[in-house]
């Protein structure tokens, strides 16, 4: 942990700068979200290719996010969080500018390392500037604050997409970006690192990147290239890369990933459900404005309306859940919160054709409730089963977990969509008369549903895989409980 250099700050300043970092990456991630049907008719790419827009951005992070967490303990946080800034700001700036979906899926990457700085710092510098007995309540404002974005982005996205193009996604984080680093150079304290000679675990974050990237890599084009012995090569390669890495970590004295926490079982099921639900969830994020442009031919400004319902459903049950999780055992309520989950995601089979939009609206509004109910108390169960002295370490691991299951989310999702997507229309092109080789448009649109089905029925599946692991953490959180209270 850093300690503070000087006392001449005012917290709830930097409180209030540290806010505009996470509001900036919140709101771009929605907007970056309903604008994918837009860059990809504008580039003329397939999902497969449109997919990397926001995988690449997600398995950036996940594979750096510890690395520059485990910097800014050596480094010091203000410097790596005010260098996030400026590099996320200069990525915006960049993919409005993309002239191709190459180059702009090279520029998200960009901004996906500004990103990982932000948010290897974010929960570090709240919790050195806040004493013990407002550091609560200054967290739950930074989630306010992340409610916030994740609820303005597909909105803000929708209406500038209307009014001028989808580039215009990209320009509204930059002011908040310059604001920002502007005035984190006086609000932010000085955060000297308490052990500035820690020699950093460079193998182990060589190794990590490498298995990452690679493991990724061959999830999500394994469907493209046929399971080809390319991409099983990488996928063996980076378990290597893995166990390597393992063996790195037990060795070296400051490691960059602390392993002794996966010996706590409380921790693991807590993890193991928190990856479940994210892998299970992020179908929806993905191809939901595809449903609502490519199906329902909504404009843009009301695909953006549609998509914050999850979030603003969030935004209310999550402050509730978290009360109630302060007075019976957090795992009880995040458990719940999986199965309401898996009741509106399931609920999603319904949706056809000429599904009405207030429909729509409920049933993505279940899924957020269930979002909601779920991630604040399974978080505060994981925290709670660790030491003080671990919630940098294991807040920095959460993180890691949710941009690792989005990114194999998306691949899952592409890869099912795409499977079924083929088969099915193959059959129709098959069924149709020789002079009949142009499909209608109704019959593409069935098919979309139909594939959108499938991956609906695999993801629900990963869903109930969460709730068992959350299941499973129960009867050992109630026993520690216990012996905590003798």
């Amino acid at each position: 942990m850093d300690l503070v250099k000087e006392k001449s700050y005012s917290k709830w300043l930097v409180l209030f700068n540290v806010g505009l970092g996470t509001l900036m990456t919140t709101i771009s991630a929605g907007v970056t979200n309903t604008a994918l049907p837009f860059i990809a008719t504008d580039f003329n790419v397939s999902l497969e290719i449109v997919q990397w827009v926001v995988s690449a951005y997600l398995l950036v992070i996940a594979s750096i996010l510890p690395i520059f967490g485990k910097a800014a303990d050596i480094k010091g946080k203000k410097i790596i969080y005010r260098t996030g800034l400026l590099v996320f700001t200069t990525g915006s700036i960049l993919c409005s500018f993309a002239p191709s979906a190459l180059m702009l899926i090279i520029f998200r990457i960009v901004q996906a390392l500004g990103a990982s700085m932000i948010m290897a710092n974010t929960l570090a510098i709240i919790s050195s500037v806040f004493p013990d007995t407002e550091r609560g309540q200054a967290l739950g404002i930074s989630n306010t604050v992340v409610a916030i974005g994740t609820l303005l982005g597909p909105s803000i996205g929708g209406f500038l997409i209307d009014l001028f193009d989808w580039r215009s996604v990209f320009w509204f984080v930059v002011p908040i970006g310059i604001v920002a680093y502007i005035t984190s150079y006086k609000i932010l304290p000085e955060l000297k690192p308490q052990k500035a000679d820690v020699e950093f675990d460079g193998t182990g974050a060589l190794l990590f990147t490498l298995a990452m990237l690679l493991f990724t890599l061959g999830i999500s084009n394994g469907n493209e290239y046929s399971w080809n012995s390319y991409v099983i090569g990488a996928i063996i390669l980076s378990i290597v890369f893995a166990v390597i890495f393992i063996f790195n970590e037990k060795r070296h004295a400051s490691p960059l990933i602390d392993l002794s926490l996966f010996q706590n079982k409380m921790l693991v099921c807590g993890i193991l459900a928190n990856f479940f639900s994210f892998l299970g969830l992020i179908s929806i994020n993905f191809l939901m404005p595809f449903y609502l442009q490519e199906v329902l031919a909504l404009p843009a400004s009301e695909m953006g309306i549609m998509l914050t319902a999850i979030p603003l459903a969030m935004g209310i049950t999550a402050p509730f859940a978290g009360r109630i999780a302060d007075k019976i055992q957090p795992s009880y309520v995040a458990t719940c919160g999986l199965v309401v989950s898996l009741l509106g995601q399931l609920s999603l089979l319904g949706l056809g054709l000429h599904s009405l939009k207030m429909d729509i609206y409920l049933r993505l509004f279940i899924i957020g409730v269930g979002r909601g109910a779920f991630h604040a108390p399974n978080n505060s169960a994981i925290m709670g089963s660790v030491a003080e002295s671990k919630f940098g370490v294991v807040g920095s691991l959460i993180s890691l977990v949710r941009n690792v299951a989005s990114v194999l989310g998306i691949a899952l999702t592409v890869s099912v969509f795409g499977n079924v997507h083929s088969a099915k229309l193959a059959a129709e092109l098959a069924a149709k008369p020789a002079s009949q080789d142009i499909l209608s448009a109704i019959v593409e649109k069935q098919i979309f549903i139909e594939s959108f089905h499938a991956v609906m029925v695999v993801t629900s599946l990963i869903l109930v895989c969460g709730i068992i692991a959350s299941l499973v953490r129960k009867k050992e959180v109630i026993e520690s409980s216990e012996s905590r209270g003798r």
